[in-house]
């Protein structure tokens, strides 16, 4: 395992980013504010799929062809907890003081990833290209999800300009709402929670949200819905891992189904679709204040 720190100048985030599923593991404001979850647990050291919960359970990765463990479409595989490619090693293939790219390697897939965290010179702004191919001679339908676990530090208030249905997944009544209300209730304020509590629900979005904090720290991430239509909002407090809780963390999802199952997607005809030879770009940008 290898991390790399990117930046750290005066105006700058520090980004450092692990050869372990391209996760980018801490980002740190001028300031000295980390913004991630980083809870000091080692890096996965093995190409075995091992349950999310034993791995980092923090920083930024991602998560494909699916967030369940379930069978692939095919037929063929059982897909990973929380994807193939979050516990594995990635090759590098560039880097500098302000960028890396790095893409998958050594597995049997029907997709090839490659990922570059990039920062913005002079401003607090880290952004991350994404290519996905599909390298098999057949369509190849799967989901794809960001996975960033922000760290819950105080109330907090979601803003998501023209943000349209909501539809819970766990931890909330299952309604279908319109944003920022689900039961009556409005969702866009996290208050903090000292008991236990996990809970997340998905928003169509348009592509921009805003997390801000009581403090007064602020971050917005920004993503294209070409791809990803839904934004996903996961909320833990003392509730995850059920056996070993960790730190509070709230993770903003932009995934291409409001569902975490493949299966699901499938069903409801959300799943993203690449033919042969065929590749999806995208950039998402993180701004922070």
């Amino acid at each position: 395992m290898t991390t790399l720190t990117l930046g750290g100048g005066p105006r700058q985030l520090t980004v450092t980013v692990s050869t372990v599923g391209a996760r980018v593991c801490q980002i740190t404001d001028p300031s000295g504010r980390e913004w991630l979850v980083d809870d000091g647990r080692p890096e996965p050291t093995s190409e075995v799929p091992i349950p999310f919960d034993q791995g980092t359970r923090g920083g930024w990765d991602d998560c494909f062809p699916s967030i369940d463990a379930e069978a692939d479409p095919r037929g063929d595989r059982m897909i990973a907890d929380h994807g193939d490619f979050w516990f594995r090693p990635w090759a590098v293939s560039a880097v500098n003081a302000m960028s890396t790219t790095m893409r998958t390697t050594g597995i049997a897939h029907p997709l090839r990833a490659e990922k570059t965290v990039r920062l913005r010179q002079d401003a607090s702004i880290v952004e991350i290209d994404y290519v996905l191919t599909n390298i098999s001679d057949a369509p190849y339908r799967f989901l794809f999800s960001g996975h960033p676990l922000f760290r819950w530090t105080d109330d907090a208030v979601l803003k998501i300009p023209r943000g349209g249905r909501v539809t819970p997944a766990f931890g909330l009544p299952g309604r279908v709402g319109v944003w920022p209300r689900l039961d009556g209730r409005d969702i866009s304020r996290i208050p903090s929670e000292r008991g236990p509590m996990m809970k997340k629900f998905f928003v169509e979005w348009d592509g921009s949200v805003t997390l801000s904090f009581r403090s007064g720290h602020s971050l917005t991430l920004r993503q294209s819905t070409d791809v990803t239509p839904w934004l996903g909002v996961c909320i833990n407090a003392a509730s995850w891992p059920a056996h070993d809780p960790g730190s509070d963390w709230i993770a903003l999802e932009a995934t291409t189904s409001p569902h975490d199952s493949l299966t699901q997607a499938l069903q409801s005809g959300t799943a993203f679709v690449l033919d042969p030879s065929e590749r999806v770009v995208w950039t998402t940008s993180a701004e922070f204040h």
